[in-house]
């Protein structure tokens, strides 16, 4: 399940390539925006949802990826994306459009812009001071990328602005062993 726009929920199955859009409305009720879906590839090793309403798909094994949208009339596909690192180990959102792409072995990032029509837009690697083997990666809204290492309890927080150019911010210690993390 991924939370996408403000208020749509889009649930995937990886093994039979189906998918559903429900929307959770003011007050917290949940209602059906479509019956089942098909014709989903099947295996995306990561779905992000945009809070500008854009779905983006990869699958880091193949270097594929898929842009769609969700919205109250359902699901849109746009198009297929082809050329993809096949490295990416994990894949989150910023800033509203911003994708950010990571490899941790490697310990380099790279951005691209995603928006609500599905137009995707690639702005390049970002190296240099990018933590290596971080176990966690998550974005939040307002630009901050977090990265956590459960090796040695350490993590650090980058910025990327809604252009898709990052910097780093602070390094941090002192975490433990968490098995997840997200940001809102």
């Amino acid at each position: 399940m991924i939370s996408v726009g403000l208020d749509y929920l889009f649930f995937y199955n990886k093994n039979t390539g189906t998918a559903k859009v429900g929307e959770v409305k003011a007050g917290g009720n949940y209602v059906d925006i479509t019956t089942i879906l098909s014709g989903f590839s099947i295996g995306w090793s990561h779905i992000i949802g945009l809070t500008n309403g854009g779905l983006f798909f990869l699958d880091a094994h193949a270097g594929i990826g898929f842009a769609g949208r969700v919205d109250s009339s359902g699901y849109r596909s746009y198009a297929q994306i082809n050329g993809f690192a096949t490295n990416w180990t994990s894949l989150t959102s910023a800033n509203g459009n911003v994708l950010f792409f990571y490899n941790a072995p490697a310990g380099v990032g790279a951005t691209a812009l995603l928006d609500e029509f599905g137009t995707y837009v690639y702005i390049g690697l970002v190296r240099g001071g990018l933590p290596t083997g971080a176990s966690h990666l998550t974005g939040a809204k307002n630009g901050t990328l977090f990265f956590l290492k459960n090796s040695n309890s350490t993590g650090a927080t980058w910025f990327i602005n809604e252009l898709g150019e990052a910097r780093p911010v602070q390094g941090l210690s002192g975490f433990g062993a968490w098995t997840m993390v997200t940001a809102g």
